[in-house]
C-alpha cells in the first residue's frame, strides 16, 4: 500500500468552515457560561437574608454583637 492510500477523510482546512456554523458552535456554550457566570457572581454578593450569623465568620459576628449594643 503506497503513502496516502486508506485515507478517505480530507482534513477541513479553517477557509472551509462557515462562518455561520462556527457561530452557531461557539455560541450557546458562550452564552450559558456568561449566564452561570452572572447567576454565580450575583448569588456570591446578592445573598438571601438568612439566619443571623449563619453564614459569617467570627469577625463579622462580633462586628455586628458590638453594633446592637449591651442586652
Amino acid at each position: 500500500m503506497r503513502r496516502g492510500e486508506g485515507r478517505s477523510r480530507p482534513s477541513a482546512r479553517p477557509e472551509e468552515v462557515d462562518p455561520v456554523i462556527l457561530l452557531a458552535l461557539v455560541l450557546p456554550p458562550l452564552l450559558l457560561a456568561l449566564l452561570l457566570g452572572l447567576e454565580r457572581v450575583e448569588r456570591w454578593t446578592v445573598r438571601p437574608p438568612s439566619a443571623p450569623g449563619a453564614s459569617r465568620g467570627p469577625l463579622a459576628r462580633a462586628l455586628s454583637r458590638a453594633a446592637a449594643g449591651p442586652r
